[in-house]
């Protein structure tokens, strides 16, 4: 199951919630402390880490042609083939929105949450996607900003982790900015 491990956080934390098989730990209160941490699972091939992955030790993704390069995780398993790895990633992300706006509109109020994340977005930021209506399964997903700048629709474009860490053909995507929850 690529969206989390159930067995709980390699950094020796205590296990937090699951929702949908991703583990969440709310930060404590302090300077360092900020965001939600989130761990997700992911596979790769043995080539594609350092150093020679064996279970329970930290390995770097290094293959530079992917965007998952330079994420640190903590090995849980070999597959059946000995080449496939299972990679445990905490992450923490900022999940928190802006200031609400309320202005009169045509049909009463109209309510608008102020989103403020933009201006920490950038490209090869890991991100986690949140609040999607119209594909609700890639919400908690984690992705790579690919883009310098939103578009003109204020979108940002980004690559989901999950499918190149299992050699799939990349996923773009261009989301709206309160959509995209950017690594602390």
């Amino acid at each position: 199951n690529p969206k989390g491990n159930p067995k709980g956080n390699p950094k020796g934390n205590p296990k937090g919630p699951s929702f949908g098989g991703l583990n969440v730990l709310v930060a404590k209160d302090g300077p360092k402390e900020t965001g939600v941490e989130f761990s997700t699972t992911l596979r790769f091939q043995a080539l594609q880490l350092e150093p020679n992955p064996r279970h329970g030790i930290e390995v770097t993704v290094v293959d530079r042609n992917s965007p998952c390069h330079g994420l640190r995780g903590m090995v849980q398993s070999r597959g059946q083939n000995i080449s496939s790895v299972s990679v445990e990633f905490c992450k923490r992300f900022h999940l928190q929105q802006g200031p609400v706006q309320v202005r009169p509109g045509k049909k009463g109020l109209e309510v608008a949450a102020q989103n403020s994340v933009e201006h920490l977005l950038r490209r090869g930021l890991v991100v986690m996607l949140h609040g999607l209506k119209s594909k609700p399964e890639l919400n908690a997903e984690w992705a790579r900003v690919v883009c310098e700048e939103a578009k003109e629709d204020g979108r940002w474009e980004v690559e989901l982790l999950e499918s190149l860490s299992q050699k799939q053909e990349a996923r773009r995507l261009a989301l709206k900015p309160e959509n995209l929850a950017p690594e602390v």
